[in-house]
């Protein structure tokens, strides 16, 4: 595998997928897009998004599909920082979520745009450059509380280039995303295939076997 730069921001990010041009990206019951175009898009989007959301954290719910890849490289690309909350959680719980991270606004299933959350976010905002950060998620809070866990682009750019020397991926490879996005698993397999110029596979079905021909 050729070396990488390492990718440390968002803007990065996207010079490297528009650079891989249609190599890889996401497939799903509705087609496929490349990362560039995701990339593309999502920079479009963010264009009126950017002015209020700019450096805010955003708690973002929804199942593992296209439409929630699509918000998180949004946010990205509004230079925001998505925090992946539980998609099974009820709304008022996921407020609650929101509230205790520092979040501001919430980016709900359906929603096209972010809302601007009416309370005061619990947690004090840290005085420090955001550039970096990629993800805040959830620990599972076995032994208390959820705990939030801020992810740097490094700290996924680096994982994901490690388990490709591993466990190698290539252009033209396809990895089904079985893992919720809300997990650390999930996004590796984002990162895993946008590093290596592979696709994400979205089944149309929650079974195994539909999963399995989806891929074919």
């Amino acid at each position: 595998m050729p070396r990488i730069k390492p990718i440390t921001t968002a803007e990065e990010l996207a010079i490297f997928l528009r650079r891989r041009g249609g190599l890889g990206g996401v497939l799903s019951a509705a087609g496929r897009m490349s990362w560039a175009e995701l990339i593309n898009e999502a920079v479009h989007k963010a264009e009126d998004l950017q002015p209020q959301v700019k450096g805010e954290l955003i708690g973002l719910s929804g199942e593992p599909s296209l439409e929630t890849i699509r918000k998180i490289f949004t946010v990205w690309a509004a230079g925001a920082i998505p925090v992946l909350l539980n998609h099974r959680l009820p709304y008022e719980p996921a407020l609650e979520q929101c509230r205790r991270s520092g979040c501001r606004f919430f980016y709900g299933p359906g929603e096209k745009s972010p809302e601007l959350l009416s309370f005061q976010p619990k947690a004090r905002s840290i005085a420090q450059d955001r550039s970096q950060w990629a993800t805040i998620l959830f620990t599972t809070g076995s032994t208390g509380e959820p705990k939030a866990c801020v992810h740097t682009f490094r700290n996924h750019f680096y994982s994901a280039l490690g388990a490709n020397e591993n466990m190698p991926l290539t252009a033209g490879d396809r990895w089904l995303l079985s893992l919720p996005l809300f997990h650390v698993g999930g996004l590796g397999v984002l990162f895993r295939t946008m590093l290596s110029g592979a696709s994400v596979v979205i089944p149309p079905e929650p079974s195994l076997s539909a999963s399995l021909d989806f891929t074919e």
